[in-house]
């Protein structure tokens, strides 16, 4: 099934902040779903008109067939964050067009990368992914994940470890956590997965590095040698006024 969504409402807005839609290439299907990570079945809700999601929800669908044919099923997370983010980085990205070509900005889009490292939405680099975000006031800072793509037969793999520093501003940013990353392969050959921190702190401002391997893992198809690409996807800074 193709899954969209449309662009998060601006922060602090009470509309639904997506409108997902749900598709099949068969007109005679009836297309069915659940929000609740369970596997659609004849007795899920029908899908009529666009789903409108306000919060981080896990869309599952199917399509049943008259002649009682069932599709797979198949799942989307959405996840919502503040989008007045401004981004600044002196990271160096891959511009060539099979990779995401909006520089940092593209860590702002609302469309997620796919499993195929080629889709136009990955953010690829050969240094350490460095950037600092700044809000527009003071907040409370519940999550600071990036989406990171794992794929080690083309010399991809997840960050070696991350920081983020918070302050003020750019002045006064100070660390604030460290996590590194288990040194081994990712679940399956190809995935992806958000990395990040859940700091609960107040910040206006914020830097986020993600350190890359200098030399590939020993567990990679090209282990020990250099060049070793970090494809990332979204920011998503979620949290609530600095006053609640």
């Amino acid at each position: 099934f193709p899954l969209c969504a449309s662009p998060a409402a601006p922060a602090g807005s009470t509309a639904p902040m997506a409108s997902v839609v749900l598709s099949s290439p068969n007109p005679g299907a009836e297309v069915r779903y659940t929000l609740d990570k369970t596997e659609p079945d004849s007795g899920s809700p029908l899908y009529r008109s666009p789903l409108k999601l306000s919060g981080d929800t896990v869309v599952s669908a199917r399509a049943f067939l008259p002649d009682g044919r069932v599709s797979e099923t198949a799942s989307a997370c959405y996840r919502f964050g503040f989008d007045d983010l401004s981004l600044k980085s002196d990271t160096v990205f891959d511009g060539r067009p099979t990779f995401c070509r909006d520089g940092i900005r593209g860590l702002l889009l609302p469309e997620r990368g796919s499993l195929d490292y080629q889709d136009g939405r990955w953010l690829a680099t050969l240094q350490d992914l460095d950037f600092v975000c700044t809000l527009p006031e003071e907040r409370f800072l519940e999550t600071v994940e990036v989406g990171f793509l794992s794929h080690h037969r083309s010399g991809i793999v997840y960050p070696d470890y991350l920081e983020l520093y918070l302050g003020d501003d750019e002045n006064s940013l100070a660390l604030s956590d460290t996590l590194r990353l288990p040194c081994r392969p990712a679940q399956r050959e190809i995935c992806r997965a958000d990395f990040g921190f859940h700091p609960r702190k107040k910040a206006r401002c914020l830097r986020f590095v993600a350190h890359r391997y200098p030399l590939m893992p020993q567990w990679c198809c090209y282990k020990g040698t250099p060049g070793v690409f970090m494809l990332a996807d979204r920011l998503i800074v979620q949290g609530s006024p600095a006053g609640r």
